[in-house]
């Protein structure tokens, strides 16, 4: 992960990241879908990305050799070829993401691996306190499927998205003034 001036993060395999700093010196100009995406996102959401590469390039090569139920739910989300999504902050907060897969099988395989994720938190919702708060967070999550689509949304209440990230921060000792 690298960061390039105040608003761009750029993340993937050293030698890609390295090839993005590089061009970041010369003159170039961006992919004009992409360019829509960016423009829409960011008069839409706070805080947003998008992406025209597809999840394969982004897979660290030691994670592809999973083997097992990891496989499967990788190759699924191998099929995603671009996504974007974003947050807009309040005091409910609304997320929004769209994957877009190689084909509407793939889009509705996506679908069904984000269901099940969100199953299995349920299902681990009473091993934690931080389990069943990420549980109540995910039973929120609408998942629909059209064509090459998979959407994902939901709307989180300020409060309660702030008390995870909270309570999933390490203890920190307090500092302590003595005169």
């Amino acid at each position: 992960l690298a960061f390039i001036g105040n608003s761009i993060a750029v993340a993937g395999e050293v030698s890609a990241v390295k090839a993005a700093i590089d061009r970041n010196a010369q003159a170039n100009s961006i992919d004009t879908g992409l360019a829509t995406q960016v423009s829409n996102l960011s008069t839409t959401y706070d805080e947003w990305l998008a992406s025209i590469a597809p999840v394969s390039a982004l897979i660290p090569p030691k994670a592809q050799n999973a083997s097992g139920p990891e496989a499967q739910v990788l190759q699924t989300f191998k099929s995603i070829q671009q996504f974007s999504g974003g947050v807009k902050l309040g005091t409910t907060d609304q997320v929004s993401i769209a994957l877009i897969a190689d084909t509407s099988q793939n889009a509705a395989a996506v679908a069904s691996a984000f269901r099940l994720l969100i199953a299995l938190a349920s299902m681990n919702a009473s091993k934690s306190a931080h389990a069943a708060q990420l549980a109540q967070l995910a039973q929120s999550v609408q998942v629909t499927s059209q064509g090459q689509e998979t959407d994902l949304s939901a709307s989180l209440p300020e409060a309660q998205v702030e008390s995870l990230i909270t309570s999933l921060q390490p203890h920190r000792k307090q500092a302590v003034a003595v005169n």
